[in-house]
């Protein structure tokens, strides 16, 4: 297995001086705009040095995602 690098670190090589900050690339790392999707150790967010960012327009093949943004979300089918 490909030895992880922390979300900062992985935005540094990738996107440079231009990196996102923390909080934005923990936003990713939690929506699942990161392949292949980062992991959380403690409070530290880890991603292969390989990832990539994919916005929620090209993750369309991802079940989890097509689920949301159909609209088939556990809150919408819990009985009123």
């Amino acid at each position: 297995m490909a030895r992880q690098t922390t979300l900062q670190n992985w935005a540094r090589a990738e996107f440079g001086d231009d990196a996102p900050t923390i909080n934005t690339l923990t936003r990713w790392a939690r929506e699942g705009w990161i392949t292949p999707l980062p992991t959380k150790i403690g409070r530290t967010w880890f991603v292969i040095p390989q990832a990539q960012y994919r916005p929620p327009s090209q993750n369309h093949s991802e079940p989890a995602a097509k689920a949301i943004r159909s609209g088939n979300r556990l809150i919408n089918r819990i009985p009123q």
